[in-house]
């Protein structure tokens, strides 16, 4: 600043010298000057009244002239002897002037005012000008490209100046562009050197204010899995490392560039980059807020670990839903920062970071929702008793598998008060049941009475739980509170996160790899022929993974939170409570296994396996579900579903050797007609077992099942369930082979009705869970197609669809980027791991 200082002094001083000058021959050339004589060049008279001078007035002066004079010794010899470097050749810049012989000639001035008005002035500058000169270089040698254009600016204002200054010389002075040029000299020479040091101070602080905000967004990254993994010390040093960094960057621009901020906001290039870095900084505060509710959260759980679980659990879930909103927060802010306004290296990273974020906000969510829900599982206020069903489902069923052993648990605010696992399992029920229930007809290829193991035959897990407690009752005589239904994989989940679990008593170890296998071989073969307990085992590794689950570890928690909320998300844990609004709570979490409704003009598909008979062979079984909804030009829908199995097992496995006896069901959209139907095989008649004549029918299935006939060339058995129809029949695939059924059916509906027409569209449509909401003002004619996939579960298929509309429909809207478009209709092809919801919008050419 002092370097800047000095030069504008210097410039200062140069243009007042200049103005004094120029003023000073200005008044010289207004005041009149006396005329002379053109022959003595005196004043007083004129050429005409000029007259001999008079001697005698002046005085008379004798010159002798003599050859002969003595020369004298001070006399100095200034002839061509004297060496050429004598003084003369010396450069006197302020030398008086040398008079010279004035000769009598005719000047063109008119000319010479001319040549003048051309002709720049070559006079030596002022030792303080060329100060100023050498100062302006030094400084622009230091500047950039636009510095460099801006400097020459202010020498072509030098230039003005300096010409002006010549026009004064000879008479032709502008005095409006001598003022202009004073003005513009003046700002020129005052602002570009503070305010390149200026510029120079911005580009510091901006890489320093960056430098900040990224080591901020780092620390946030570190210091929020430090606190999912609950490790609170260094979550909390991360955590301020980025408060930090965050107050530094924010105190820079407060402290310095506030004003100016906002001014570069409001300009149409550099203000989008300005608020964007704005918007970053604030949506890193947002993050750092709601890290620190959520490693508070952390902490205070690490410190209570004396507490009931169900405590324990509602600390999280209370600091989880204070983050969430900070974090929503911070999401909002991230969309409207421009990535561009960021530096280059974490541009590409920035767009991934936001979906990633969204998608931790979304996970943050549901685990918060979880953790509500186990708070009410377990008894948060109220004594709860609960039949934990454990379902194999290598033994598919349609619930999920084959009951084979179950619990009764009594809990209160989290603390186990009792739990009884039977040593034989479900088949302990069986000599204390006092109903004959006749069971399914496909059922009856292995038992001709209905009996707790087999009471999970509904798809729909409410209708299967109400159906279980209502075989446990009538064989104890006690009620319960809920159904869960544990599949066997949830098992393997759970080692993953507590580790391997040691039995001493039956030298039976489980790990999250070789589970399933171990107790599976443990149960069946290897238990005390004598006791006759095979389940035994199963009750001594529950016991050990509730302790366990009692001591689980601060770090664990929010671990074994997310695998169980994986396992609900994919039906491996199915929930059922007796209390309508504790059903309905969990209803809203997605945990009930329920079969969805759908809107009148929607599609609908779920394949359901029961696997009679035919070991524990599914869990070599490979599933391909291929569907196709094939639109005809009159607007009919014509679905054709394909399913193909693979049976990968060998013969003399002893568990998965078996063949697989698969009860497959179709569940369509109400009313759909059946066309044709193939490749099924059928058990042989004679393996059926025929209950007794005066065993009862059951109520229940009478209602929820209501049969409408057989199709004659198929065999297939039709019946109407849970407001679906259903197509049954039955597929056996030998060890080693391949099998594939398929189903041709007109749906009840069709794609050009005016229920299914969308009208003229401005909006874009969307899916809801009602059906298709269709958009508006389009101009041509237009139509949707949705079709929802349930899961069953325990089963594992490969889900393909294929929509084809007649020739001219063109697809204009799709669910999402999973579905790929084609020239007449669209595609899909996933892994079928949950529930799924597709759909198109098509519009006529």
């Amino acid at each position: 600043m002092c370097y800047t200082t000095r030069q504008s002094r210097f410039t200062f001083k140069f243009f007042f010298v200049a103005v004094q000058r120029a003023t000073a021959l200005v008044s010289r050339r207004r005041a009149p000057a006396a005329r002379r004589c053109s022959l003595c060049r005196e004043t007083g008279h004129n050429r005409q009244a000029h007259s001999a001078p008079d001697r005698r007035a002046s005085g008379y002066v004798a010159v002798r002239v003599s050859p002969c004079l003595p020369v004298s010794p001070h006399v100095v010899d200034t002839g061509a002897s004297q060496p050429a470097s004598d003084w003369r050749a010396a450069v006197v810049p302020y030398a008086e002037p040398v008079g010279v012989v004035r000769r009598r000639e005719i000047v063109d001035l008119a000319g010479l005012v001319s040549r003048a008005n051309q002709e720049k002035s070559v006079a030596v500058k002022p030792p303080e000008r060329k100060r100023i000169a050498v100062a302006v270089a030094s400084s622009l040698a230091r500047a950039s490209a636009w510095r460099l254009a801006f400097a020459g600016r202010i020498r072509g204002f030098f230039g003005i100046c300096q010409d002006n200054f010549q026009r004064g010389l000879t008479g032709r002075l502008d005095w409006r562009r001598w003022a202009a040029s004073t003005a513009i000299l003046l700002v020129a020479a005052t602002l570009p050197f503070p305010a390149i040091g200026y510029v120079e101070r911005i580009k510091a602080d901006t890489q320093t204010i960056i430098e900040h905000s990224t080591n901020a967004f780092l620390s946030l990254q570190s210091s929020t899995v430090a606190a999912l993994s609950t490790n609170i010390p260094q979550a909390e040093h991360d955590l301020n490392a980025a408060l930090k960094s965050f107050g530094d960057a924010e105190e820079l621009i407060d402290k310095e560039y506030r004003a100016l901020v906002y001014v570069a906001s409001l300009l149409p290039v550099v203000g989008k980059k300005v608020s964007s870095r704005q918007h970053l900084l604030t949506a890193g505060h947002h993050v750092a807020l709601g890290n620190t509710y959520l490693v508070k959260g952390a902490d205070e759980a690490v410190q209570s670990a004396a507490q009931p679980l169900v405590d324990r659990l509602a600390l999280v879930r209370a600091h989880m839903r204070s983050a969430i909103p900070q974090y929503e927060a911070a999401l909002n802010e991230l969309s409207h920062v421009d990535s561009t306004a960021l530096p280059v290296e974490y541009q590409d990273s920035f767009a991934e970071f936001k979906v990633l974020f969204s998608t931790f906000i979304d996970d943050m969510g549901d685990l918060a929702a979880v953790m509500s829900g186990l708070e009410t599982m377990l008894g948060s206020t109220d004594f709860k008793r609960y039949l934990v069903v454990f379902q194999n489902h290598h033994e598919l069923r349609p619930a999920g598998g084959f009951v084979g052993s179950f619990a009764v648990v009594d809990i209160q605010k989290g603390k186990l008060l009792n739990v009884e696992v039977p040593g034989g399992g479900s088949y302990d029920l069986q000599g204390q049941l006092n109903a004959f229930i006749k069971p399914p007809i496909p059922l009856q290829l292995v038992n001709y009475r209905w009996e707790f193991q087999d009471a999970n035959w509904f798809p729909d897990f409410p209708s299967s739980a109400k159906k279980l407690a209502w075989f446990y009752q009538a064989s104890r005589g006690t009620t319960v509170d809920g159904v869960i239904a544990v599949n066997a994989s949830v098992l393997e989940r759970v080692l993953k996160i507590l580790g391997p679990v040691y039995s001493q008593d039956f030298d039976l170890l489980l790990n999250s790899d070789q589970a399933l296998q171990n107790l599976q071989m443990q149960v069946e073969s290897d238990y005390d022929k004598e006791k006759n307990q095979p389940k035994a085992a199963v009750a001594a590794i529950l016991s050990q993974l509730i302790d366990s689950l009692g001591a689980v570890k601060p770090d664990e928690i929010l671990g074994l939170v997310t695998e169980l909320d994986e396992a609900l998300a994919g039906k491996e844990i199915q929930v059922y409570a007796a209390d309508e609004q504790v059903q309905r709570e969990w209803r809203e979490f997605g945990w009930t296994g329920e079969i969805a409704p759908v809107a009148p003009a929607q599609d609908y598909l779920l394949v359901v396996n029961t696997n009679v008979g035919g070991g524990k062979s599914d869990a070599r079984m490979q599933q391909t579900v291929e569907h196709e909804a094939l639109v005809q030009p009159n607007g009919s829908i014509i679905d054709t579903v394909i399913v193909r199995r693979r049976h990968e097992g060998d013969r003399a496995e002893v568990f998965y050797g078996q063949p697989n006896i698969d009860y497959l069901r179709l569940y369509v959209p109400a009313g759909a007609e059946l066309i044709a139907a193939g490749g099924f095989t059928f058990p042989e008649e004679e393996s059926f077992l025929v209950p007794e004549e005066w065993y009862q029918d059951d109520s229940d299935l009478a209602q929820l099942e209501v049969d409408e006939g057989i199709h004659v060339e198929s065999g297939t058995r039709l019946t109407r369930e849970f407001g679906k129809t259903v197509f049954g029949n039955w597929l056996v695939v030998e060890p080693g082979e391949e099998a594939e059924v398929w189903f041709t059916y007109r749906l009840p509906f069709s794609a050009f009705d005016a229920s299914s027409q969308a009208s003229p569209r401005s909006e874009s449509p969307s899916w809801t869970a009602a059906g298709w909401r269709p958009g508006r003002a389009a101009a041509s004619a237009t139509s949707r197609y949705s079709l929802v996939v349930q899961k069953q579960s325990g089963s594992e298929s490969v889900f393909s669809t294929q929509i084809i509309y007649p020739s001219g429909w063109q697809p204009v809207w799709r669910t999402s980027e999973d579905l790929a478009l084609g020239r007449n209709g669209a595609a899909l092809s996933a892994k079928l791991e949950s529930d799924l919801a597709v759909g198109v919008v098509m519009e006529k050419k």
